[in-house]
């Protein structure tokens, strides 16, 4: 077994354990869980609604409804993956109520996809043409926001949290082939929006 997978299992195990012991009446074992999963809850639903206050109040509110549904999660499933998928639901809800959708905002990681997409079938014809980080960034932005909203949380749990295809398909309650459409689909509207949008910034 890999030391990664290793990692996993001593994690699931743990969460299963505390779980079992809120359930019994050990409140303060919530409190565990809560600390060890409060900064990916946070940065989850900040990815969504990019603003610090909403994302708290989103992320108070997840663990409020995990902890009166705790009940209902079984451990045949990554009780990380339950309580994200209650993230990114809770999120796309607070977006749907006030008429917006999900944003994003690209990383290192994203910019470097950025870069290859546009180099892939439009090389600059001089060093001039070059697009700068924070107008690749721009672009990016513009080129996920049109994203189907399936495609694009599957793309940002996968890019952006770096999540295994499992664990997302778990998030999404799908299958992992369901994932790979989804995630083939992002990318290749990405990569030919990407140079769309290059071309229109060219133009410009």
């Amino acid at each position: 077994m890999r030391e990664k997978d290793k990692e996993h299992s001593v994690s699931e195990i743990e969460d299963e354990l505390l779980v079992k012991e809120v359930l019994r009446g050990r409140s303060g074992s919530f409190d565990t869980l809560v600390k060890r999963y409060q900064s990916v809850v946070y940065a989850t639903t900040y990815r969504f609604v990019q603003n610090r206050e909403d994302a708290l109040d989103i992320a108070q509110e997840v663990f409020l409804k995990t902890y009166r549904s705790l009940d209902k999660w079984r451990p045949t499933g990554r009780f990380k993956s339950w309580l994200l998928r209650i993230a990114v639901n809770m999120s796309i809800d607070h977006l749907r109520r006030r008429n917006r959708k999900p944003r994003f905002v690209g990383t290192e990681d994203l910019r470097q996809f950025g870069h290859e997409a546009v180099k892939e079938h439009l090389q600059p014809r001089k060093p001039s043409d070059m697009v700068s980080d924070s107008e690749l960034g721009g672009l990016i932005r513009k080129a996920v926001d049109k994203l189907p909203e399936k495609q694009k949380v599957v793309f940002m749990l996968r890019h952006y949290e770096g999540l295994l295809l499992k664990e997302i398909a778990e998030i999404m309650n799908c299958t992992e082939g369901t994932v790979k459409t989804h995630l083939f689909r992002a990318t290749g509207k990405l990569r030919g929006e990407l140079q769309e949008l290059r071309r229109d910034f060219m133009r410009g």
